[in-house]
């Protein structure tokens, strides 16, 4: 395609910088681009490097929440959202053990994700960030 490139003028600089504005930063992720007529470049990278989509992953949408939700911050519980969906410390307590937090000072963040997965901010993660 280098003869058609240089016809439009169009060179390599070019093209990487409208991949990398796809996001995309490797050649050989590229199917096929086409440079359109208002000269925007468009990409369909390879099916194995493309990200998977919901339904490739088997996670139902109607177990999605709006968006994560804060359950505490420095060591304090957010009771009213714990209870609004359909939980309590006990749970939470658990979940922490799970990651290896017994203490619930220990925490400084944890959020429960759209999934329903717990993301957990330690205390000791930020006094290392500090240190």
């Amino acid at each position: 395609m280098e003869d058609a490139m240089g016809r439009i003028h169009y060179n390599i600089d070019e093209l990487m910088a409208q991949l990398r504005s796809n996001k995309v930063f490797d050649l050989s992720a590229v199917q096929e681009a086409v440079l359109e007529t208002n000269g925007k470049l468009s990409v369909l990278t390879k099916p194995e490097e493309s990200s998977p989509t919901r339904k490739d992953l088997n996670v139902s949408i109607a177990t999605m929440g709006r968006h994560p939700l804060i359950l505490m911050v420095d060591g304090n519980i957010a009771h009213h959202r714990l209870n609004s969906l359909g939980l309590n410390e006990d749970w939470l307590k658990e979940e922490l053990t799970k990651q290896g937090i017994e203490n619930l000072n220990n925490v400084m963040v944890a959020q429960l994700g759209t999934s329903g997965e717990l993301y957990v901010d330690a205390r000791k993660d930020w006094e290392l960030e500090t240190r």
